[in-house]
């Protein structure tokens, strides 16, 4: 089945059984293109391919008539099993930047990966005002961005990744290349044709925007690290053991020049077609100005690496590298300046003379801006900083979410996990949990002075936070809010209560028959006075009037008991050893034996099923009649979980951390819309 608008054509591939599953409507000279079929879009400059895919993370697109790409079409995927589900990864913490650029101070873009040695890659967009996600989960590592224009830009990677828009990053596509090698810079000389650089002397070259790359000869076998484009005919790259290559015909051939030096050189800015500078290891510095037949050291400047160099308008130059190195040349002098960090410095953009960006490679989340002209640099946050994600949580309203991590740092996403904005940090606390009813939030963990007990809870309500410290003797690591007033919290052997608020907090009296010893984990509150916790060795205890009397009920098992939730007709408790519980006010009902997973947290929904995550990667999702195990691509713990919405508006949540493989959490999601 084809559609057709002027000026571009739809083309839809696959077994479509179903009418309505895509919808394209006008949107001024473009079009809005709408799916509800699991599938990837695709994108051609021409009907006979090649097809590359556009990465999205909703089912909907905006065509835009300024690009070159005019056929598309929708690759059926094979439906999950809960018939709607598509997956969708949301980086949230943290990232090590790789490089940063840009055409002005509305359009800049960075690139990263979620990991210093492995992870995926990363792309944000600074439009003048706030940093973006653009591309929250790339299919590979990304090493360099280069922007042509506000509307064109390339990002390439490791495996021969190369990602291209001509919509100002509205999308990203894939491009073919040939080979695998990794590649380590790009450079552009107009939105046709750029050179990209890598592993091994990789070279390669396209003059249709991408849509196909094509391998030049280098000459050469060493990684090559910067390109500097100059013209369709001429451009400088610069690499390993002090190579310089040169070509004036377009990369028919290229050119060996004479560097004077055996050192690793990693980037290269021109100023001219004849005059450019090169920086590289130990403070190297090269200059030319005879298109370089000669090139000049510059010695003793610094024995730093220098990683990057750029150029502002007035031909300035700045140049960063280890240990937050950056020197900058004005009236033909280099001058140290003043980063106010030792962490190192991998890229660089002049946005303009006086908005200069630096992005550190060894330092998660960390972004310098700064001003030359003054030699004033300050940390500019783009993200939240978290070495640990503790908890996440949705809202009803699907564009809303919260998490809580290491150190005591409260955050919230307003547009689906694409940013996101710190609401509160206090350091010397850890937020274990975080629960929500109207405008009231309440996050639950441990910290503050040691001469206090840890239990701490934080309260926030219209952006006043109070904190109530030394709680309890324990931790604090589950939360309930039945209410704007009744709130209870788990930890150790304690169970407290505040009925006013948090003005008072009531512990409570457990159960004789329950070990001293015992752990609890979670609570949860079927209404003010109906309330649940349970914990270790099987305990489940349970109030029905507001916490004057504790029971325990009978759980069948002495495995422990990681979390429980309820939904209107029933509860649910997992926990180890692929424990599930089920209680629909009359009878309990074992699951276990369908994992043997660990699972440690369970979110259950009247709209949208019972969702569980555990080790190794395991989500698992109960329908009503059946439990389905749910491809998630993860090796690691899915430690928390939180589904909201129902039908075709479903977002399930999930915190995806474990130390001993990667110390740095993920927020996953599952998105049906």
């Amino acid at each position: 089945m084809s559609k057709f608008l002027p000026g571009l054509m739809l083309m839809l591939v696959g077994a479509v059984t179903a009418r309505g599953q895509i919808t394209i409507t006008h949107q001024g000279a473009g079009a809005v293109v709408n799916w509800s079929v699991a599938g990837t879009l695709e994108v051609a400059q021409d009907i006979t391919g090649p097809w590359n895919d556009i990465l999205t993370t909703s089912r909907q697109f905006t065509v835009t008539p300024g690009c070159t790409h005019r056929f598309y079409r929708l690759r059926i995927s094979p439906p999950l099993p809960s018939d709607c589900l598509t997956f969708t990864k949301e980086h949230l913490l943290p990232v090590f930047w790789e490089n940063v650029h840009g055409t002005d101070p509305q359009h800049v873009w960075m690139v990263g990966n979620s990991h210093r040695a492995f992870g995926f890659g990363v792309i944000r967009f600074f439009d003048g005002q706030n940093w973006q996600s653009q591309v929250p989960h790339a299919p590979g590592r990304l090493n360099d961005v280069f922007s042509f224009s506000p509307e064109v830009a390339w990002a390439v990677g490791d495996a021969g990744l190369i990602l291209s828009t001509c919509d100002s990053g509205a999308s990203w596509v894939r491009q073919p290349t040939p080979g695998t090698a990794s590649l380590y810079g790009i450079g552009a000389a107009s939105a046709d044709l750029a050179w990209a650089v890598g592993a091994g002397g990789t070279l390669l070259k396209t003059s249709d925007s991408g849509q196909t790359w094509a391998a030049q000869t280098s000459g050469v076998g060493v990684a090559l690290y910067s390109v500097a484009a100059l013209s369709a005919a001429s451009a400088w790259v610069v690499g390993t053991a002090g190579t310089i290559l040169r070509t004036d015909n377009g990369g028919l051939s290229w050119i060996a020049q004479t560097s004077g030096t055996a050192l690793r050189l990693r980037d290269i800015v021109s100023l001219s077609a004849s005059e450019a500078w090169i920086v590289g290891e130990s403070g190297t510095l090269l200059h030319t100005v005879d298109a370089g037949q000669n090139w000049q050291p510059e010695p003793g400047v610094t024995s730093e690496w220098f990683q990057s160099v750029t150029r502002d308008s007035a031909g300035r130059l700045v140049a960063v590298g280890n240990h937050g190195t950056i020197f900058w040349r004005d009236a033909g002098t280099w001058k140290p300046q003043s980063s106010g960090t030792s962490v190192g410095l991998g890229g660089v953009f002049a946005a303009g003379p006086n908005d200069v960006w630096a992005t550190a490679y060894d330092g998660p989340n960390s972004l310098l801006r700064g001003d030359p002209l003054q030699n004033s640099w300050t940390a500019a946050s783009e993200s939240p900083d978290f070495s640990i994600l503790w908890d996440v949580h949705g809202d009803f309203n699907l564009d809303t979410v919260w998490a809580t991590g290491s150190p005591g740092t409260v955050v919230q996403s307003l547009d689906e996990g694409r940013t996101w904005r710190i609401l509160h940090s206090e350091p010397d606390v850890q937020l274990l949990e975080i629960g929500t009813v109207g405008n009231h939030l309440w996050a639950a963990g441990f910290g503050g002075p040691l001469t206090s007990p840890p239990g701490v809870v934080l309260h926030e309500t219209g952006s006043t936070w109070t904190r109530h410290g030394g709680l309890t003797p324990s931790l604090l690591g589950g939360i309930a809010v039945a209410s704007p007033t009744h709130v209870w919290a788990v930890g150790g052997n304690s169970i407290i209560h505040t009925p006013d608020g948090g003005q008072t907090w009531v512990p409570q009296n457990i159960p004789t028959n329950i070990p001293s010893g015992v752990n609890l984990f979670d609570v949860a509150a079927a209404s003010p006075t109906d309330v649940w916790a349970v914990g270790t060795g099987g305990v489940i205890l349970r109030t029905t009037d507001g916490g004057q009397t504790w029971v325990s009920q009978p759980s069948q098992t002495f495995r422990d008991l990681r979390s429980i939730s309820i939904r209107s007709n029933d509860l649910w408790i997992v926990g180890e050893a692929g424990t599930i519980l089920q209680f629909d006010g009359q009878t309990w009902r074992n699951y276990t034996g369908f994992t043997s997973e660990f699972l440690n947290d369970v979110s259950a929904t009247d709209a949208s099923g019972v969702w569980v995550v555990g080790s190794n990667g395991t989500l698992l999702l109960f329908d009503g009649l059946n439990w389905t195990t749910l491809p998630t691509g993860e090796s690691r713990s899915l430690f928390r979980v939180s589904a909201v919405g129902a039908g075709f508006g479903i977002n399930v949540w999930v915190v995806s951390w474990d130390g001993l493989i990667d110390p740095y959490p993920d927020v996953l999601r599952f998105k049906c819309k």
